[in-house]
């Protein structure tokens, strides 16, 4: 069965509406702003980190011995993996070429709450999938010897019934929008899509002055409801 998420449990604070910091006016204030990370690649949202990225690492050495690409690529760290936006709905993970300015190498999507799913064959699959096209090149697409190399895994099939559960799952969803501040780890939820340049009230008043600050701009992710 497919899983059913739930909204995560605020954390030990909450936030009203005097704890965002609006970046044109550099005053108090109460609506929330949002880094819109779009599709080229210009602005780009989080890298993964930590056990997600250990279990990036874990699903691409498990693929090199599946599938015997050992001369096609050999280390995870050729590869930058950044989450995507929280929203994305139609697109669960896609890979980008050139490199970007700010990596210097491939850069792989993987839609967030992937990680959260209860069936390891969609992350495995969305990570199998982007790396036939690393290995096969912007060139090739989705054509025949993308469709070959993809539906020659074991586990194909059983990715693509948990591809569809998940992209259903994610239209019936309305996001709940987790702000973080990575200064006072302090949380917060909107309902609404924040926009760009929210930075932590608490961090500005306390390190600089009350005026707006980059260095205290929230990490904006996402939460899912329950359904």
């Amino acid at each position: 069965m497919a899983s059913r998420h739930n909204r995560p449990a605020v954390g030990y604070w909450y936030a009203d509406s005097s704890d965002t910091v609006n970046e044109s006016s550099n005053n108090i204030h109460c609506e929330a702003k949002w880094v819109d990370f779009d599709h080229r690649g210009d602005r780009l949202s989080k890298p993964i980190v930590g056990e997600a990225l250990n279990r990036v690492h874990s699903i691409f050495y498990s693929l090199l011995r599946e599938r015997e690409w050992q001369l096609f690529v050999s280390h995870p760290t050729a590869i930058s993996w950044v989450y995507l936006p929280a929203d994305s709905v139609r697109v669960h993970a896609r890979i980008e070429w050139p490199p970007s300015p700010e990596y210097g190498n491939p850069i792989i999507y993987v839609h967030p709450f992937a990680f959260e799913w209860n069936d390891e064959h969609l992350l495995k699959g969305l990570i199998h999938h982007e790396l036939c096209h690393y290995i096969l090149g912007a060139d090739a697409g989705h054509g025949r010897s993308f469709q070959h190399m993809e539906q020659g895994w074991d586990d194909y099939f059983l990715y693509k019934q948990q591809a569809t559960e998940f992209g259903r799952w994610l239209r019936r969803q309305k996001p709940i929008w987790r702000l973080e501040c990575t200064t006072c780890d302090t949380v917060q939820y909107r309902s609404v899509r924040p926009k760009e340049g929210t930075a932590c009230a608490k961090c500005c008043r306390r390190f600089n002055k009350g005026e707006w600050s980059a260095k205290f701009k929230f990490h904006i992710g996402g939460a899912p409801t329950g359904e």
